[in-house]
């Protein structure tokens, strides 16, 4: 069980003039991933023989360290995708990224659909494992004790469970 409690901002990444920083000087700008497409360098350095640019610090983005200005433009747009498939299952954004990001993989373009592998939220271990009973047609007989957190933990072998703001949430592919 992973608990969740980072805080995502918007994608962006200030990036950099190479040039102007060899010369000991830092110039640069922060930019929302989506700009970075066309971006036009001028708008960061004016001057006209300075051509490399690098993405020196970035917000919202679930790599580390510097990267290209094309890397940093990827993640945005990957990031961007994985909040309007969480915001369509009514899934927090944080919990969705950690699931991304627990998969493991890093390039971008094949990182797990979250719609497709979310399994439900749940108030509780046993709120979950009612409501898949439930879901089942499986009713207990009243002299049937459970023990929920296990029941939970057998429910949910191999899946990926987070706790967030109160909820159990699982995704399982």
């Amino acid at each position: 069980m992973n608990t969740v409690t980072e805080t995502i901002t918007e994608p962006r990444a200030w990036i950099g003039c190479l040039a102007c920083y060899n010369d000991g000087r830092l110039v640069g700008k922060w930019l929302d991933t989506d700009e970075l497409e066309d971006l036009d360098t001028a708008t960061i350095c004016p001057i006209f023989n300075h051509e490399e640019f690098w993405v020196m610090d970035h917000e919202g983005l679930p790599i580390s360290g510097e990267c290209s200005i094309s890397e940093a433009y990827r993640y945005g747009v990957a990031v961007k995708l994985v909040a309007e498939q969480a915001e369509e299952r009514c899934i927090p954004l944080e919990v969705a990224l950690q699931y991304v990001s627990d998969s493991n993989i890093t390039n971008p373009d094949q990182w797990p659909d979250v719609r497709d592998d979310y399994r439900g939220v749940a108030e509780s271990e046993q709120d979950y494992v009612l409501e898949y009973l439930e879901e089942s047609g499986i009713e207990l007989p009243s002299w049937v004790q459970v023990d929920w957190r296990n029941t939970f933990e057998e429910l949910t072998e191999g899946m990926s469970t987070y706790r967030h703001d109160g909820g159990f949430y699982v995704f399982g592919a």
